[in-house]
């Protein structure tokens, strides 16, 4: 007769190896590992349409010699989506390009902000001439890709 101690781990290590079993690859309760937003990218469609644009960056000095380029999220309004398309916030000021792209793939319908997520530096004072940028909007889908917006912007020296 086996002991209550025993009786416990063996139960115990009934219970994980059925769950493991249940919930494997293959088993009837399989778990998905979570999508990866870039799956299938520039696939499918939107309709994408500007609510706000922002008119001017702004470049910050941080010191020591370095300014930073300071973007403001645009905002858009997306329906119809269907599969993953992409947008592509992109940011030229002199000889840079920054662009940040954004997977719509889990976006619901509605009103979204998008953003540039990393800003550009630059050698202090290397933009002291600089009055105008320029910002994009790209929707990427499978058809293409179709411009949102193009849009000059003035460079604030806040």
């Amino acid at each position: 007769m086996m002991s209550s101690d025993r009786l416990v781990v063996v139960g115990v290590a009934g219970a994980i190896l059925a769950v493991t079993l249940a919930t494997g690859p293959v088993g009837l309760l399989a778990v998905d590992a979570p999508e990866d937003p870039f799956a299938q990218a520039g696939t499918g469609n939107a309709t994408v349409e500007t609510v706000s644009i922002p008119d001017a960056v702004t470049v910050h000095d941080e010191g020591q010699g370095v300014s930073r380029v300071a973007v403001p999220a645009t905002t858009v309004r997306v329906s119809d989506r269907r599969g993953n398309p992409l947008l592509r916030y992109r940011l030229s000021i002199e000889t840079t390009t920054t662009t940040t792209t954004h997977a719509l793939g889990d976006w619901d319908p509605g009103t979204h902000e998008v953003t540039i997520d990393r800003q550009p530096r630059f050698d202090a004072g290397e933009l002291a001439n600089v009055s105008t940028a320029t910002l994009d909007l790209v929707l990427v889908h499978e058809g293409g890709e179709t411009t949102v917006f193009e849009r000059t912007v003035e460079v604030d020296h806040g």
